[in-house]
């Protein structure tokens, strides 16, 4: 398997927070998106455009008030891991504003 560094600005609503089932200090935030867009100099393999709803995987410490998080607005850049399925992480970076 050949790994791709590869990024995607997402851009949309939450809809929700929820501990990540399989990844322990991890949650899922799942995201209705408004936009996708391109990171210059990376190849961009999110596999979901407007309208649709995508789980992003953030740290624990990213969400520090995770019942307060939905109908928030998320922006964000997100990479994609494989194989089939692709599972979304978060940029490091990154942390939900209170």
């Amino acid at each position: 398997m050949q790994i791709v560094e590869n990024w995607a600005y997402l851009i949309g609503v939450i809809l929700g927070v929820l501990p990540a089932p399989e990844r322990a200090g991890f949650y899922e935030v799942h995201v209705r998106l408004e936009a996708v867009e391109k990171v210059e100099a990376f190849p961009m393999m999110v596999q979901a455009g407007p309208g649709e709803e995508i789980v992003v995987l953030v740290r624990a410490e990213q969400v520090p008030a995770p019942e307060a998080a939905k109908d928030k607005s998320f922006a964000a850049r997100v990479r994609a891991a494989g194989p089939q399925p692709l599972t979304y992480f978060v940029a490091p970076d990154w942390t939900l504003q209170k």
